[in-house]
């Protein structure tokens, strides 16, 4: 099973309460922030809008299948108890689709780090083809609440970025799919462009 990781190429808010400060800044590792702070109250004081990304640049081989997806957030929050996730989806061709794989047991640490939701075979609950995953339109999307009754906190996004996980079930000649190649008589396993295997 061949993988790749892409950083977006664009973050921007999406939704009805608190946006999110420079929310193009989550689109590389590097110390500078997606900011919002959350006070207690009404969902319009307490739950962030989206911090939403796409544009990342996929080329996934028509041929192959798609077995998972891992979306990574790389956060903090800036005291400790206070901001937990609201809804982690992914966005198909432009719209939410599939599961919500929220942690609402867990709150952001106050120390920077990853976190990464789905996995190698995990498809969100639902259907995905290398053209849903190449589509510009195509990423995820993160909200975050605080929590507790009195004071307020600021939710920290550094990076996000996605892995697809897929395999080549075979490689094409024009219109002609070809399902086994061969070095001589000995079928070949796998095929590399560059480091990524391709079928």
């Amino acid at each position: 099973m061949a993988s790749v990781t892409n950083f977006p190429g664009l973050g921007y808010n999406v939704g009805p309460t608190i946006d999110w400060t420079n929310p193009n800044n989550v689109l590389s590792s590097n110390n500078v922030y997606a900011t919002i702070t959350l006070s207690p109250g009404y969902p319009s004081n307490s739950v962030s809008n989206y911090e939403r990304v796409d544009d990342f640049g996929f080329s996934i081989p028509a041929t192959a299948t798609i077995n998972g997806i891992v979306c990574t957030v790389e956060r903090k929050a800036s005291s400790a108890s206070t901001i937990r996730d609201f809804s982690v989806v992914m966005i198909k061709d432009g719209t939410p689709a599939g599961d919500d794989k929220k942690d609402t047991s867990t709150y952001w640490s106050t120390t920077e780090g990853e976190v990464s939701y789905g996995s190698p075979t995990d498809l969100w609950g639902t259907t995905w083809t290398p053209s849903n995953i190449n589509h510009a339109d195509t990423g995820f999307a993160v909200r975050c609440e605080y929590v507790p009754a009195y004071n307020s906190a600021t939710a920290y996004i550094d990076s996000m970025k996605m892995t697809v996980y897929y395999t080549v079930d075979g490689m094409q000649f024009g219109s002609t799919a070809i399902s086994k190649i061969y070095y001589g008589s000995t079928e070949i396993q796998a095929i590399y462009y560059g480091s990524t295997q391709i079928a």
